[in-house]
């Protein structure tokens, strides 16, 4: 089946909202976390109704079907009926107002409108942007990063850059994403701020975070992004330098290719740094994947490049790219976060900022995984397959949404290589 067929009939099931609630809100399709399962979010970019609304609204403009806006403005609009009955999480990107003003800025460009709510969301964004800023000061992963932090939060600012309160608020934003980077400690996050009691014992004295999703390469995109949007800070150039020679100083020669550990402890950093161990030392997890591994990374390094001129490192991050794509280390499944299409997406983005298709091959193949993994008899047209803690085992599963569904797939299917879709900010791209 052709990608064109595979986009048409999964658009069509992404339509059905009481058959996709039925399935998200079925225990035994369920993710879960610490025993206990993880409820379906009308709410969030990530796997909720906004995200999935992205589809439609991304793929108005040559679309046949007229339901495609309804559907948009149905999607955003229990949303914001969930939102106005039960509160905002949060202001982030993937579970916050942030996402929901991604999503609605994203129709509104294709359809008018919408003026109140994205003057309300961003308005609270600004309005909140000292206690946003204290987050990052403390150095919590959530505070500073692409999926809850402020680098999310600063990637949907730089879509409105037009507005004088929110242009000031990302500068804001940007200085302290600099002082984070720059201040003592660098991006070492506290043992108290890590994800999970299993981290705290492996990293008692804390951890550097090396991924896109939720490290200092997804700060790296935004500063080096932010910087071409003509927002140019003081320091801001030092700390995408420094964040590019950490990347240098701890890149791992595995076979023909550079890979980077997904956390480093504190005592591993001081020892490289003082010239005592090499990088890399022991076993550890490899990943090749949008969220952790040597694709996000090298994105970022690629967009850092276009300001802070470095032909070595550019030259190192394209080829390792393409790499990493070629091998596809515990990347397994068609969906974006840890799959197939985001490693598509991705590529794309990076031939976008280099000007080159110096990815086409891989990106031909990549599209051809994803086709493959198809089946109409599925819920959704493609399921995620992941590892389940309760199981312990992997196990698929069947979701819509932005990262871990159908949604994701099929914006990377879609996508033209221009960089122009807004979702793509979704990403910190």
């Amino acid at each position: 089946m052709d990608k064109n067929e595979v986009v048409k009939i999964t658009v069509e099931k992404l339509m059905n909202y009481e058959e996709m609630k039925a399935l998200m809100e079925d225990p035994a399709n369920s993710r879960s976390a610490l025993g206990e399962v993880i409820p379906w979010d009308h709410r969030s970019l990530c796997a909720g109704l906004p995200g999935i609304s992205l589809v439609f609204s991304q793929l108005l403009d040559e679309a046949e079907d007229d339901r495609m806006e309804k559907v948009a403005k149905d999607f955003i609009a229990k949303a914001v009926e969930q939102c106005n009955r039960d509160g905002y999480p949060d202001l982030s990107l993937h579970n916050g107002m942030a996402g929901l003003g991604l999503a609605i800025t994203s129709l509104a460009q294709k359809t008018g409108g919408y003026e109140n709510a994205l003057k309300t969301i961003n308005g609270a964004i600004a309005g909140n942007s000292k206690g946003l800023i204290a987050r990052v000061d403390a150095k919590a992963i959530v505070g500073y990063d692409i999926i809850s932090g402020l680098a999310g939060i600063t990637s949907y600012l730089l879509l409105h850059l037009d507005d004088d309160v929110i242009y000031h608020t990302a500068e804001g934003f940007v200085d302290a994403l600099i002082h984070f980077t720059l201040g003592e400690g660098g991006w070492l996050v506290p043992p108290q701020y890590l994800f999970s009691d299993d981290e705290r014992i492996m990293y008692p004295h804390g951890a550097y975070n090396s991924g896109y999703a939720h490290g200092i390469a997804g700060v790296l995109g935004v500063l080096a992004k932010a910087y071409k949007k003509g927002i140019k800070r003081p320091g801001q150039l030092e700390a995408i330098k420094l964040i590019m020679d950490y990347y240098e100083k701890f890149k791992i020669l595995e076979d023909d290719r550079f890979i980077w550990k997904g956390q480093l402890s504190s005592e591993e950093y001081d020892a490289v740094m003082a010239g005592k161990a090499n990088p890399g030392e022991g076993d550890f997890f490899r990943r090749d994947a949008w969220c952790y591994g040597a694709p996000g990374i090298c994105y970022g390094l690629l967009q850092a490049t276009d300001v802070v001129t470095d032909a070595d490192i550019r030259l190192m991050a394209m080829d390792n790219m393409k790499k990493a794509i070629q091998k596809r280390d515990a990347n397994f499944a068609p969906t974006f976060c840890h799959g197939y299409s985001g490693l598509l997406q991705i590529a794309k983005a990076s031939q976008n900022v280099v000007g080159q298709y110096f990815l086409q091959e891989e990106c031909d193949v990549l599209e051809k995984l994803i086709l493959d993994t198809f089946d109409k008899r599925l819920p959704f047209g493609f399921c995620d397959h992941e590892y389940s803690p309760e199981l312990k085992d992997f196990r698929d599963y069947h979701e819509p949404g932005l990262l871990n569904g159908s949604t994701g797939i099929v914006l990377a299917l879609q996508d033209d290589g221009s960089g122009r879709g807004v979702y793509q900010s979704a990403f910190g791209l």
